[in-house]
């Protein structure tokens, strides 16, 4: 009776208890790696991915862009993965690069990117449609980076936090609303239902942080004789606090895309960065699709 209590363990058996120990810890471990070596990427880190591959001898991530139907909206660039793959060859590659991705947000079966890309200085929005997984569609604006503007904002950096997911529909409405009725119709006298007038941080090169500063810097414009007109908005994509505008118009005459991030709190606009690109003319182009052409989902 008492001898099973009072019993020892031989060294022997405590070296082949903790031998089992260690089996069953590895073989845990090993099956907790495996699965999340096996997790599938989002389409938003299959979408960086393929970025931070552009440029490199890491050609693993471009399996991510479908190869039956790419559609190409970079003007500069055919059609097509193929065309991507002929386009990309005609600049030099390196191992690995710095990411240059600083914000990115999902709206459904799109991945919006911003993106400063230190090898030409410039800032970039990316915009892909994924269907079954794979990119199906590319959008861009591409501009020259500047230096700071005069409240010491450059063209990128700022809030990246995704807040506010609950508010991801009233937030693209109220970006829509405002797009059309400020830069469509030219009734900036509204701007304060919807740009904050107490926090407006801006990130455009050419005006300072403020309501009222963007609308002295409007006035200054068009007393300069300066024009600018948004005559069509293409697509309204967020994720919570940010919102993307993707707009067709005219600057000083000139053909251009226009794409706006914006950041709401409250129900305002607090913040604002923006990347402006003249569209090619047609003789210019190296694809058919446009800069523009999205879907019908782009604006719901």
């Amino acid at each position: 009776m008492t001898e099973s209590k009072n019993m020892k363990t031989s060294p022997l058996t405590k070296l082949k208890w903790l031998g089992l120990a260690a089996i069953s810890s590895a073989v845990l471990l090993t099956g907790c790696a495996s699965t999340e070596q096996t997790q599938p990427l989002t389409n938003e880190e299959k979408a960086i991915a393929v970025l931070d591959s552009l440029g490199t001898t890491n050609q693993a991530p471009l399996k991510y862009i479908s190869d039956e139907q790419y559609i190409q909206h970079n003007q500069s660039a055919p059609s097509g993965k193929a065309g991507l793959l002929s386009f990309l060859s005609n600049y030099p590659k390196v191992e690995v690069k710095e990411s240059n991705v600083v914000r990115s947000f999902t709206d459904r079966n799109y991945v919006i990117v911003h993106s400063h890309v230190k090898g030409f200085d410039g800032v970039v929005f990316d915009i892909f449609r994924f269907d079954d997984g794979l990119m199906v569609e590319h959008w861009d604006a591409i501009q020259p980076s500047t230096k700071p503007n005069e409240s010491g904002h450059t063209m990128y950096d700022g809030t990246t936090k995704i807040a506010d997911l609950s508010k991801t529909t009233e937030n693209k409405a109220l970006v829509k609303e405002m797009i059309d009725t400020l830069f469509v119709k030219g009734e900036f006298g509204k701007a304060s239902q919807y740009i904050s007038e107490d926090t407006y941080i801006q990130h455009n090169p050419w005006f300072g942080d403020g309501l009222d500063t963007l609308l002295q810097g409007f006035s200054a414009m068009a007393a300069q004789g300066q024009t600018l007109q948004y005559y069509q908005v293409h697509a309204i994509l967020g994720q919570g606090n940010f919102v993307l505008s993707v707009s067709e118009g005219e600057l000083n005459g000139t053909h251009t895309a226009f794409y706006d991030l914006f950041r709401v709190e409250d129900g305002k606009v607090v913040e604002h960065w923006d990347v402006l690109q003249n569209v090619p003319p047609f003789e210019q182009r190296k694809n058919s699709n446009g800069m523009f052409n999205f879907p019908a989902s782009a604006m719901q």
